[in-house]
C-alpha cells in the first residue's frame, strides 16, 4: 500500500520554523517574508489537493472548451457556426455576451471560422468589429456584425 503524501503538512512545518526567524528581522523585511511565506502556504495546499485527487479528475474533458470528441461535437460546433452566421446575416449584432443563446464556449473560435469561409470561399460579406467596454472596470469584449458587398456591375 502506498503511504498518502503529506506536503502540505511538511510545507507547513518548515515555514513555521521560517516565521520564527522573521521575527527578528526588521519590520517591513519581516512582512515581505511573511508574505511570501504565505504565497508558499497557498501553493501547498494546491499541490496536496493535486496529489490528493483521483487520477483523471484534474482536467476532465469536459471543462476544456473546444475538445471535440463525438460527432456530436463536430455537429453542435458546426451548428453553432450556422446559427452565428444565419444572425449576423439578417442584421444582428453578436458578441461573447451571446455564447449562451448559440450554446458555444468558443465565440472568438467561430467568429474565425465565419471570417475565414468569407474570405475562402468569396461570399459577398464584410466581417466588422468594434471594441465594446460597458463597465469601465470589465474588461473590454468585441461586437461582430456583417455588411452586404457592394457587387461592381460592369
Amino acid at each position: 500500500m502506498r503511504t498518502p503524501l503529506k506536503i502540505e503538512k511538511r510545507i507547513a512545518e518548515e515555514l513555521d520554523g521560517i516565521k520564527k526567524l522573521a521575527a527578528f528581522l526588521p519590520a517591513g523585511k519581516a512582512n515581505a517574508l511573511l508574505n511570501k511565506c504565505g504565497k508558499i502556504s497557498s501553493y501547498a495546499r494546491k499541490a496536496q489537493a493535486m496529489v490528493d485527487a483521483p487520477v483523471g479528475c484534474l482536467f476532465p474533458a469536459e471543462t476544456h472548451a473546444g475538445v471535440i470528441d463525438t460527432n456530436e461535437d463536430i455537429a453542435a460546433r458546426y451548428n453553432a457556426k450556422k446559427a452565428i452566421f444565419d444572425a449576423m446575416t439578417r442584421g444582428r449584432r453578436v458578441s461573447l455576451e451571446n455564447e449562451a443563446e448559440f450554446r458555444t464556449r468558443e465565440m472568438h473560435t467561430q467568429i474565425c471560422i465565419i471570417r475565414r469561409e468569407i474570405r475562402e470561399k468569396n461570399l459577398p460579406w464584410i466581417l466588422c468589429d468594434e471594441e465594446v467596454r460597458p463597465d469601465p472596470a470589465r474588461r473590454g469584449y468585441k461586437r461582430y456584425w456583417l455588411i452586404p458587398k457592394e457587387q461592381d456591375n460592369e
